[in-house]
């Protein structure tokens, strides 16, 4: 028998299964709506630009509805004021680092989309210092943890 008849399929096309089975079609998405409890939440309208000269950006008001903003273009929108923060905090230039890459130990760039009026947050290096030390003491605290852990699996299998 020749090879390519031991791969051959059992049956001819005629009878071929279907290849994804029984599948459906997803029914459509119903775009989002605000509930009493989203619309109750702190908001304000504010004046947003986009710095980018390149990228859109889409952001999401109160009311769930998305908004694109195209490179340069500036857009008033209602949003709660959590959000707000969330994009202001944004802007800082020392929110992060790269940690591999072309750009490996260089800053985040602040996010190109802007709070007209609203100056942008200092960067804080107290505030790193402590969060810094804090994960040092975090992992030193784990290390002992574990060297104990296996100091005393070294002494009971001895």
């Amino acid at each position: 028998m020749p090879d390519h008849a031991a791969n051959a399929l059992p049956f001819t096309p005629q009878q071929a299964p279907p290849i994804a089975g029984n599948w459906q079609v997803p029914p459509a998405m119903t775009p989002p709506t605000a509930t009493a409890e989203q619309l109750a939440k702190p908001h304000q309208r504010v004046l947003l630009h986009n710095t980018s000269e390149i990228q859109s950006h889409v952001i999401q008001d109160r009311y769930l509805q998305f908004h694109t903003m195209a490179p340069g273009a500036k857009v008033e929108v209602d949003m709660l004021v959590t959000a707000i923060a969330n994009l202001h905090n944004l802007a800082r230039t020392d929110r992060g680092y790269y940690m591999s890459g072309p750009n490996a130990g260089q800053p985040f760039p602040p996010h190109p989309v802007r709070i007209v009026d609203l100056p942008p947050i200092q960067s804080r290096p107290d505030d790193l210092a402590a969060a810094l030390a804090q994960r040092e003491a975090s992992i030193a605290a784990r290390e002992a943890a574990l060297i104990e852990k296996e100091l005393k699996l070294n002494a009971a299998v001895k």
